[in-house]
């Protein structure tokens, strides 16, 4: 088995902390509750981490996919914040609460990160049946 350099342990530990923000910031404000505001900068806090971090095997590949997960990521969730702005704010709903700055960054990041790991499955799949 192949030991953990340096780096790699650090990297571990900050996704590890990434994680630990996420669920921590899940459990005060459904568990606890404490305010949205402080639960949703504590969850981009977290997302951030973990998408911002290196790979375990951190090869071109995984850079290239991580750069246009994090690319269509952005661009589809502030696409997708500009448009709820839009309705929100044209149609006057009330019901439907207004995105601060945190949670626009919340769905594009949490957008991303998903985007990296379904295309990562995918690029798995596709080397698996050649």
């Amino acid at each position: 088995m192949k030991t953990l350099t340096d780096r790699q342990k650090a990297n571990r530990v900050v996704k590890l902390t990434g994680l630990f923000f996420v669920l921590l910031a899940g459990l005060n404000y459904f568990q606890l509750g404490f305010s949205w505001a402080i639960a949703s900068g504590t969850m981009t806090a977290g997302l951030f981490m973990l998408l911002f971090t290196p790979e375990r095997i951190d090869d071109e590949r995984v850079r290239e996919l991580k750069f246009k997960a994090i690319a269509w990521g952005f661009a589809g969730g502030l696409l997708g914040v500009v448009l709820y702005d839009m309705m929100v704010m044209s149609l006057q709903i009330t019901v439907w609460p207004v995105l601060s700055a945190y949670d626009s960054l919340l769905i594009v990041t949490a957008l991303a990160l998903g985007l990296f790991h379904f295309l990562r499955w995918r690029d798995g799949r596709r080397a698996g049946s050649k």
